[in-house]
């Protein structure tokens, strides 16, 4: 029995034709099965990268996101970890030695949160990214309040 090519291309290929592909030969069907298997998989991982990419890969409209860290005497305070969010896209960072970070995002409408420890945590909503343009936000964090607790006589007051 001959090779039928258009029933191959049409996704009938059965045990026979196998044979007559691969002339018979038990290591020509293991490399003919193998170079088969790479094909279908290197198919697959090109389908799945341009069809079910994360959401940064997707959009091509991107603007810049810049974040200043400061204190309340606009000192800046560097290692704030710093996530952004919005509903396509999420990470987190941290700032720079001074106190800065920069990064290009998608388009569209974020949530900035940044949290350093002595300091309240700072939310701010609706801080728009529009496309070919910087975005700054400054965040000036608050020194959280500590109660000092010392002993008087064995007894904490």
């Amino acid at each position: 029995m001959a090779c039928d090519p258009r029933g191959i291309l049409r996704g009938r290929l059965n045990a026979t034709a196998l044979d007559d592909i691969a002339g018979r030969s038990p290591l020509a069907k293991m490399n003919l099965y193998c170079t088969f298997m790479t094909v279908i998989f290197a198919l697959v991982l090109s389908c799945t990268a341009s069809g079910g990419s994360t959401p940064q890969d997707n959009s091509s409209s991107k603007g810049k996101l810049k974040v200043v860290v400061v204190d309340w005497q606009e000192a800046r305070i560097a290692g704030t970890k710093i996530l952004f969010r919005s509903s396509k896209f999420k990470a987190e960072v941290k700032a720079n030695e001074a106190g800065e970070f920069e990064t290009e995002v998608p388009v569209g409408v974020y949530e900035v949160i940044a949290q350093t420890e002595g300091f309240k945590k700072f939310r701010q909503k609706g801080v728009r990214v529009e496309e070919g343009k910087t975005t700054s936000v400054k965040i000036q964090l608050t020194v959280t309040s500590t109660i000092l607790k010392v002993p008087r006589d064995g007894v904490y007051l």
